[in-house]
């Protein structure tokens, strides 16, 4: 204990090496170790198991996205936002330019579901 945060230390090691890792809490509960450790020797055995190759590397090409899925975020994103000014009463909600927003997300809300 130091203060009212747990600190617990775990190490985990695959027989030849050895990482100590500090976990923290100020709520911990029966699971949180369990829990933490199987998450963490996941991520180890990923990272233990990567096979860095030297050389020159060659980019991956650009990741091409469909515009109207860039615009439906984009203008979720926007809502959002707009959504705050007008629970503070500085926008109408009436506005045009919201309701252009509205009626576009509304348009595209089930074809673009998974994409938000």
């Amino acid at each position: 204990m130091q203060d009212d945060l747990v600190l617990i230390t775990v190490e985990y090691t695959d027989g030849q090496n050895v990482i100590s890792k500090v976990y923290r809490s100020t709520k911990p509960n029966p699971q949180w170790i369990p829990d933490t450790a199987r998450d963490t020797i996941e991520r180890l055995e990923k990272a233990f198991g990567f096979d860095v190759v030297l050389g020159e590397v060659t980019p991956s090409d650009p990741i091409v996205i469909d515009p109207v899925v860039a615009q439906v975020r984009k203008t979720v994103r926007q809502f959002h936002f707009l959504k705050g000014l007008i629970d503070l009463g500085w926008v109408p909600e009436n506005h045009p330019k919201i309701q252009d927003e509205k009626a576009f997300i509304l348009a595209n809300l089930v074809d673009y579901w998974d994409y938000i």
